[in-house]
């Protein structure tokens, strides 16, 4: 269950009097993977890049821009982030490391500084047998080491229910976290009847108590109390009735205060929510006493959609009203999810050549290409005096695979054709499976010398004859799949064959 989330949200709408307070504008969100495994694709849309109105100005000030990419493979996702901070563009990247379940185990972040990636955050969890999170770390960088800022243990029952829930957080002067808040959950079967939260920093206990649920699973109330302890008990301070349509929508937050020993019959405060045919919020209106003590509209928002041809919010403007006078308008327009689908870089096998030749190799399975040479076709030609490893890059979208291919290179002197010219010779099949055979016309009855190598040189097989005519055949089971050479010598001369076995 993730209600704690939300338990701490009313905890701070409470103790605020419902006052909203803003998050920094460069403070940066780090959106996790959907759930399901599937990976975005291109033409998906997300509403979170953002903007203000400038009044002076009367234009629109971007303030910050994300640029997010899942996939490459299936255990790390990169998260680009531009964080426009008074003027400032600060870079920021997520690596996901996954569990054996596929889980978020590890989330390093990332900062680009002077155009270099240096550690900035890094976020760790830990899951019990349901693959519900137990633990949650967060540690900064700094000094050459990560530093434990806050942590958060979740507590569950042997049915496993959410029990509670601690919260903590790092103490400058004694260098470590602590624990400032805790909540604890009381069932009555499989439902919460009772939410205690205790703030320690600042000595402050509430419970929600009387609570009757709406949807228990999405942790909407339709009505509870909220109690504060006092001195030596707990005193009613405040109570809320909500009303929901039929998409679990809430449409009515009725307030009350708790007066003389009991609750006046009018709320105190009430809160009207309407929404679209999409059930996108469009007017969030508040209503209440002033300080004359008469009953009307305090607060005013409303929320302006736009979409595209495949019904993908591309644009949401926000205006917010006190008073009937606008005091602030914001707008989030579309980011672009890109899918880069994971791919397999395949090449040539490693060759074998005499200096002097040449061999062609090739790689395939991406759409751009960068050899150790400079070169960008998928193929190429090479002819190196000596033994060299070229190396090529294969790139789709934003994921990259490299490879090796190595070319041995055999040195031979005092080599020419005079044998094939005094001899018939014929090596043969090629490719083979199990065997080749080596058929040799030995006109002047030579000592002739039969070699197999393999694709680094190494003698696997050798015999010499002097008969008029030679046949033999060499068995290749016990040998790898590759490519082996067949060398004939006479005196100075060689000829050589090049086999593959499949």
């Amino acid at each position: 269950m993730k209600q704690f989330s939300i338990i701490l949200l009313l905890s701070a709408m409470f103790l605020l009097g419902f006052s909203q307070t803003k998050i920094k504008n460069y403070d940066i969100k780090f959106p996790k993977k959907p759930k399901t495994s599937k990976l975005l694709k291109s033409n998906e849309m997300l509403a979170d890049s953002s903007s203000f109105y400038d009044w002076t100005n009367n234009s629109w000030v971007l303030n910050t821009t994300q640029y997010i990419e899942f996939g490459c493979n299936k255990d790390i996702n990169y998260a680009y982030y531009i964080v426009n901070d008074n003027g400032n563009d600060i870079i920021y990247r997520q690596n996901h490391y996954k569990n054996t379940n596929g889980k978020d185990s590890v989330i390093i972040i990332e900062k680009n500084v002077l155009e270099s990636w240096v550690l900035a955050e890094k976020l760790e969890y830990k899951y019990n047998s349901n693959n519900d999170i137990i633990e949650e770390f967060y540690y900064e960088y700094s000094n050459s080491g990560w530093v434990l800022m806050s942590k958060s243990i979740t507590y569950y029952n042997a049915n496993n229910q959410q029990t509670g829930v601690s919260f903590w957080k790092y103490n400058q002067y004694s260098g470590s976290v602590y624990e400032y808040y805790t909540e604890t959950y009381t069932y009555s079967g499989s439902t919460i009847t009772q939410i205690d939260f205790n703030n320690i920093d600042d000595d402050f206990q509430g419970k929600y108590v009387n609570i009757i649920w709406y949807d228990q699973s999405k942790f909407l109330f339709s009505e509870f109390v909220f109690e504060v302890y006092e001195g030596s008990a707990y005193s009613i301070w405040f109570k809320r009735v909500s009303t929901y349509n039929s998409s679990g929508k809430v449409t009515i937050d009725n307030d009350y205060g708790y007066y003389e020993g009991s609750f006046d019959s009018q709320p105190g405060r009430t809160y009207k929510y309407t929404y679209d045919s999409k059930v996108n919020l469009l007017t969030l209106t508040e209503e209440g006493f002033d300080d004359n003590g008469d009953w009307g509209l305090t607060h005013n928002e409303s929320y302006t959609y736009s979409y595209d041809v495949n019904n993908n919010i591309t644009q949401k403007i926000y205006e917010s009203y006190d008073n009937n006078v606008l005091a602030t308008k914001t707008k989030e327009e579309n980011i672009r999810y890109i899918d880069v689908t994971p791919f397999t870089l395949t090449t040539s096998l490693d060759q074998s050549i005499n200096n002097g030749d040449s061999v062609t190799l090739d790689a395939s399975g991406a759409d751009k290409y960068l050899w150790s040479t400079g070169e960008v076709t998928s193929s190429i030609n090479v002819s190196p005096s000596m033994t060299t490893s070229y190396t090529v890059t294969g790139k789709i979208s934003g994921c990259k695979e490299t490879a090796s291919i190595i070319v041995t290179v055999t040195i031979i002197s005092g080599i020419d054709k005079t044998i094939e010219k005094t001899n018939a010779i014929k090596v043969y099949p090629n490719p083979t499976i199990n065997e080749v055979n080596i058929n040799i016309a030995n006109q002047n009855n030579d000592n002739i010398t039969i070699e197999l190598t393999n694709s680094i040189g190494a003698n696997i097989y050798k015999e010499i004859s002097n008969e008029t005519i030679i046949n033999k055949t060499i068995s290749l089971e016990k040998f790898d799949a590759g490519i082996y050479f067949i060398n004939i010598i006479q005196g100075q001369n060689k000829h050589s064959e090049r086999i593959i076995k499949k």
